[in-house]
């Protein structure tokens, strides 16, 4: 395979993904924390699939009680490392530690709450197995929490521009291929994983992300989506970034300034809820 990179390409790091995704998870994040019954003393918490740190950072907004105790884990440990800063030097009750949320070491019966928040999209193959872990790992009574896009627009944009530049019939990366994956197909694998039908609910959730510029959140999708890269794709790049700035744009998610680049985004989410 072809190591060739664009010399326009913004190179990935978790500052780039926070520019790119803003503050959405942490809004939805605190939404859903906030909806939930108190934390109680001593309650064990997972932070499944933490990446920065969103869920644990809304859960201490909340003044939990000192004893409780929060297990934060990505499959991706070049993540971590701002929610392990930021831990430290908040002095927050949280263990960092790298674990595939599909196969976790955790005993049987141990959290008061699993959490997975908006990482389902990154492992829907697997959709069911990851379920069936958090149920696995939640005690009786315990409750899980899963957020998935239910609108977004990073897969509408960049889908477009990939079936446009690569060719109708090419196999999107398989992030872009779960743009179908809603609320029902959450609920079908919570229930796969061991869930009852009647112990789960659902709830919309919606949140306005800034943008200070649009041209620069297309030309970071289009950096982490668009490889495989081809050396034609520096050529077209501001070929392949105006067609994604177009669509980005007129899409109905979109609320431009009265002048410059800017704007606001709009995301709506799907917040399953269910206990075992």
């Amino acid at each position: 395979m072809s190591s060739f990179k664009p010399r326009q390409l913004v190179p990935f790091s978790p500052s780039v993904i926070a520019e790119f995704l803003g503050t959405c998870t942490l809004d939805i994040a605190e939404q859903f924390v906030r909806q939930l019954e108190p934390f109680a003393p001593g309650a064990i918490i997972h932070d499944n699939g933490c990446g920065g740190g969103a869920v644990t950072q809304a859960i201490m907004a909340t003044n939990p009680p000192e004893s409780i105790r929060i297990k934060a884990t990505d499959v991706n440990g070049a993540v971590i490392s701002g929610l392990i800063a930021q831990a430290a030097t908040k002095s927050w009750p949280v263990d960092v530690s790298e674990m595939n949320s599909t196969a976790l070491t955790f005993p049987d019966n141990y959290f008061s709450h699993n959490i997975l928040n908006f990482v389902v999209l990154q492992a829907w193959r697997d959709d069911a197995k990851m379920a069936g872990e958090m149920f696995r790992t939640l005690k009786s009574g315990g409750i899980a929490v899963v957020t998935t896009f239910e609108d977004l627009p990073t897969m509408k944009v960049f889908k477009s521009v990939y079936k446009r530049y690569r060719g109708a019939d090419a196999e999107v990366p398989e992030m872009m291929q779960a743009d179908w994956y809603r609320d029902q197909e959450v609920r079908k694998a919570l229930s796969k994983g061991g869930f009852a039908e009647a112990n789960i609910k659902s709830e919309r959730a919606t949140t306005r992300v800034r943008v200070q510029s649009a041209r620069r959140w297309c030309e970071i999708g289009w950096s982490l989506g668009g490889g495989p890269w081809e050396e034609k794709d520096e050529n077209l790049w501001n070929e392949a970034i105006d067609y994604a700035l177009e669509i980005f744009v007129g899409g109905s998610w979109w609320q431009a300034d009265a002048d410059g680049d800017g704007g606001w985004m709009e995301l709506t989410a799907s917040v399953a809820v269910a206990s075992k």
